[in-house]
């Protein structure tokens, strides 16, 4: 799961990593979706993106090392 926004460039990053790594995942805009927003506070979003949820594995942020150690 990627919890992301619309203006966010390294959300845009972490897009462009899933496609060319071929992940499939399910974005979230946390602006535009309220349940997605209070799923995102519950597992410790703070207010930045992107947050990635892969299996429980929470990354804030665009960690690439942590990213590619997750899949």
């Amino acid at each position: 799961m990627l919890y992301a926004s619309s203006w966010c460039g390294y959300c845009a990053k972490t897009r462009a990593l899933f496609a060319e790594d071929g992940i499939v995942y399910r974005e979230v805009d946390i602006e535009k979706d309220s349940a997605g927003r209070a799923q995102y506070e519950a597992i410790g979003g703070n207010g930045g993106v992107p947050l990635i949820d892969m299996r429980g594995q929470i990354i804030h942020g665009y960690d690439l090392r942590a990213i590619r150690a997750a899949y």
